[in-house]
C-alpha cells in the first residue's frame, strides 16, 4: 500500500488497521487541515468539496466551506445558523438544513444570477413547522430538495428552480406529514423518481424504510408526497441510506450493526459487519462498485469499512477521530469529515480509475474546474454519447481534449428508443474499457 505524504497535511495521513481482509482496498490518502470541526461534506457541482463545520468547540461559531481536490479550502462565516447537512441543488448551487433558525439554507457556487450575486452569498428560507429540526437534505428528480424534520416527523420540499412542478418562487417549502410517529433521519433520490428516507420509530426499538413521491408520474405514485413505508426487522434502527451501485437502496442499521439493502419493489435483506462497535454511521456508493461507510468505535475511532453489493463485508481501516462525514468526490475518492481533529481525508480506493465519466447532459467544466481535476491526477474522460441529436457530447469531448484530457465515447444508442437504464455508470464503462483502452492509455 502506498501512502503519498503532503505537506498540507498536519499528521501522518492514515494509521490503517485492516481487519477481515487479507488485501488492502485503499492504495492512497491525504489528510488536510480544515481548521474546524466538520459536521457534513459533498460534492459541489463546481469539482469542489463542499461543507458544514464549526470553527470554535463550543459551536459559538460556524461557517460553511469550499475545499479543492488538492486541499486549498475556504471558509464562509455563517453568523447566527448551524448549518448541519449539505449537498448540491439542481440550480448548481449548494444548499443547507439550519437548526438554529429553523431554515433551508442555499450558499452560491458561483455568481450567476441576481439571486447569486457572489460566492458565498446566502439565503435562508424559513420553515413553516417551528422547531422541525431539519436535518439531512438531499436533491430529488422533480428540480426540488428535500430534507428531513426530525423533531417534526415530516419530509420537506424546498424549491430551487421556479419551474419546476408547484414552485411559484424560489425558496418555497411544502412539508409532507410521515404516516407513523417517529423520527426521520436521512434521505435519498431513489432509481425510482421518488425520495427514500430512514425512520426511527416513536418507540425506538425499531425503524422502517419509508418512500415517498417526488412526481405523480413515477411509478406506484397518484400524488407528489405519497409514502409507503417498509418496517425492518425490530430491533433496527436504520439511520443513513444512499442508492447503491445495482440500484437497490442501501442503508446503515445502528442497533444491529448491519448494512441493509432494499429493492424499490420494498424487499429487505441485511448484510452483518463485524461486531462490537459502538454505531454504524453515513453510507456512500464508491467509484469500484462497492459501498463504503462509517464506523464509531468507543466515541474517538473512527472505521471507514467496505461492502460489496452481493453483502460480502470486505474490512475495515482505521481512520483515527471521530469520522463525522462521508462522500464520494468528483475525483473517484472517497472524502472524510472529522469532529474533533478537524481534517478532512482523500481516500483513494484500489480499483479507482484515474478518471472521470461525463453524462450526456453534463454541463462542460469550466477552466478552474479541468485545472483542479488535472491537480488531482485526472488523466481522461469519459462521455456518455447519444444520437438522439444533442450536440453535447461533442461539446464535452472538445473541451477536455482541448485541456489535454485523454478522451473517449460509450453508450452511443442506435436507435431512439430508450435503453434499460444503467444504474451505475462506473461498472458499466469498466465493460467498455478493454475497447477504448488504447485510446485511454491505462
Amino acid at each position: 500500500m502506498r501512502v503519498r505524504s503532503n505537506r498540507r497535511a498536519t499528521a501522518l495521513l492514515f494509521l490503517f488497521s485492516v481487519r477481515s481482509v487479507s488485501v488492502a482496498q485503499i492504495s492512497e490518502v491525504n489528510t488536510y487541515n480544515a481548521s474546524s470541526s466538520i459536521s457534513d461534506i459533498t460534492a459541489g457541482p463546481d469539482g469542489a468539496l463542499w461543507f458544514t463545520n464549526c470553527i470554535e468547540a463550543s459551536c459559538a461559531s460556524t461557517s460553511i466551506g469550499r475545499m479543492t481536490l488538492v486541499g486549498g479550502f475556504v471558509l464562509y462565516p455563517t453568523p447566527g445558523m448551524f448549518p448541519a447537512a449539505i449537498t448540491a441543488g439542481p440550480d448548481g448551487q449548494l444548499w443547507f438544513t439550519d437548526s438554529w433558525t429553523n431554515s433551508i439554507g442555499r450558499i452560491c457556487a458561483s455568481a450567476s444570477s441576481a439571486t447569486c450575486p457572489s460566492v458565498g452569498h446566502i439565503t435562508e428560507y424559513p420553515i413553516t413547522t417551528p422547531d422541525s429540526e431539519p436535518s439531512a437534505i438531499r436533491a430529488g428528480p422533480d428540480g426540488a430538495l428535500w430534507f428531513t424534520e426530525r423533531a417534526a416527523n415530516r419530509i420537506g420540499r424546498v424549491c430551487a428552480d421556479t419551474s419546476a412542478a408547484d414552485c411559484l418562487s424560489l425558496g418555497s417549502i411544502t412539508e409532507y406529514t410521515v404516516p407513523t410517529a417517529g423520527a426521520a433521519q436521512r434521505i435519498t433520490a431513489g432509481p425510482d423518481a421518488a425520495m427514500w428516507f430512514t425512520e426511527l420509530a416513536g418507540n425506538e426499538d425499531s425503524g422502517e424504510i419509508v418512500r415517498i413521491c417526488a412526481t405523480a408520474s413515477a411509478q406506484g405514485c397518484s400524488a407528489v408526497g405519497q409514502m409507503t413505508e417498509y418496517p425492518i426487522p425490530p430491533p433496527g434502527t436504520p439511520f443513513d441510506i444512499t442508492t447503491g451501485p445495482d440500484g437497490a437502496l442501501w442503508f446503515t442499521d445502528t442497533s444491529l450493526q448491519q448494512i441493509g439493502r432494499i429493492t424499490v419493489s420494498g424487499r429487505v435483506a441485511e448484510y452483518p459487519v463485524d461486531p462490537g462497535y459502538d454505531g454504524l454511521l453515513y453510507i456512500t456508493p464508491g467509484a469500484d462498485g462497492t459501498l463504503w461507510f462509517l464506523n464509531i468505535y468507543d466515541g474517538d475511532y473512527g472505521e471507514l469499512g467496505q461492502i460489496t453489493t452481493s453483502g460480502e463485508f470486505v474490512g475495515y481501516y482505521i481512520v483515527g477521530g471521530f469520522s463525522n462525514a462521508l462522500a464520494t468526490g468528483p475525483d473517484g475518492a472517497i472524502w472524510i469529515g472529522n469532529w474533533y481533529s478537524g481534517t478532512i481525508e482523500q481516500v483513494f480506493t484500489t480499483a479507482r480509475r484515474n478518471g472521470i465519466d461525463m453524462c450526456a447532459t453534463c454541463t462542460a467544466p469550466s477552466a478552474s474546474e479541468l485545472i483542479q481535476l488535472q491537480e488531482a491526477g485526472v488523466k481522461y474522460a469519459v462521455v456518455e454519447g447519444s444520437q438522439e441529436g444533442s450536440s453535447n457530447p461533442l461539446k464535452l469531448l472538445t473541451k477536455f481534449s482541448c485541456a489535454g484530457v485523454k478522451t473517449a465515447v460509450y453508450c452511443f444508442y442506435t436507435s431512439r428508443r430508450t435503453p434499460p437504464r444503467v444504474t451505475s455508470k462506473q461498472r458499466h464503462v469498466s465493460t467498455v474499457l478493454p475497447a477504448v483502452s488504447a485510446i485511454l492509455a491505462l
